[in-house]
């Protein structure tokens, strides 16, 4: 599907600098490759089984096997980093480009900001003290820096036709506009750490901090719009350089949560409902060099 993707992308890209070519008179195809700086948004997690708690039924809760834990939770990131190229043509203050593109940002933190409970066989419900207990427990535990330690990595690709109008200005930089929208996938790597004695691992109590591998892969190539704006200026021999800023936000994007490990410490899929994303965007500066053909 994504050769696919993004055979469309660039095929529709060609397919409408072509007829804007024959209609209009289109010149100057241009190549250009990018570069830069980027931060991403929070991303607001919703309804996802984080943890199943299994309890010893003789000794503590005779009536359930397993208490689950479906969290709400905020992901911040350190900035990252991004690169692209595209291909496009101009006529007169128009352009019109198809791109491909690759953004990186590291996962700083994970606060989780409220917490629902359920217990297996759910033929007897929890008590409301008990409820309670669960999600004062669960916060505590998450929310609290010398329990757990998060690490990774958010990728993100993307595919996009681009439109931009430059400005009829006559300045030393000639300052730019544009839109475009296109397809994105995005995948989240994640180190996770247990600290100490303060979870269980899948060997039994931990005598040492316990390290578990999970990951959240998009299930489809979604729908993605973005806005840009900056200056460029002409340098010699056909070339240009640029220098400008991205608002990219991805809608509808979702995922599946690995919601196990195997014993090598690889992330485990086993289906079931994907993770829902309230928001998730980012904004991006970038340096861009431009040959014109």
């Amino acid at each position: 599907m994504l050769r696919n993707s993004m055979a469309l992308i660039c095929g529709a890209t060609l397919a409408l600098a072509s007829t804007a070519a024959a209609a209009q008179g289109w010149r100057d195809w241009y190549g250009a490759l990018h570069v830069g700086k980027g931060w991403k948004d929070t991303v607001h997690l919703d309804d996802f089984t984080m943890t199943a708690i299994v309890l010893d039924r003789p000794r503590t809760l005779p009536s359930w096997d397993v208490i689950d834990t479906t969290h709400q939770a905020d992901m911040d990131y350190d900035s990252g980093w991004s690169i692209g190229a595209a291909v496009g043509r101009a006529f007169g203050d128009w352009r019109l480009e198809g791109e491909l593109g690759y953004r990186a940002s590291k996962i700083d933190s994970l606060k989780v900001r409220d917490v629902a409970v359920s217990a297996r066989p759910s033929t007897v419900p929890l008590p409301p003290e008990l409820r309670e207990a669960f999600v004062a427990s669960t916060l505590a535990f998450f929310n609290n820096g010398d329990n757990i330690r998060i690490s990774g990595r958010a990728r993100l690709f993307t595919g996009a036709l681009n439109v931009y109008y430059d400005l009829p200005v006559e300045w030393a930089v000639r300052p730019y506009v544009g839109a475009g929208v296109g397809l994105a996938r995005a995948i989240k790597q994640k180190r996770v750490t247990f600290m100490g004695d303060a979870g269980q691992c899948l060997t039994g109590p931990l005598p040492v901090p316990c390290v578990m591998r999970a990951s959240d892969r998009s299930t489809e190539w979604n729908a993605s719009w973005h806005v840009m704006a900056g200056v460029k200026r002409v340098l010699k021999d056909r070339w240009e350089a640029a220098l400008g800023w991205r608002y990219t936000h991805l809608k509808g994007l979702s995922f599946e949560w690995s919601d196990g490990v195997y014993l090598d410490g690889e992330p485990r899929f086993l289906g079931g409902d994907p993770l829902k994303v309230k928001k998730n965007s980012m904004s991006n500066v970038a340096f861009t060099l431009m040959r014109r053909f």
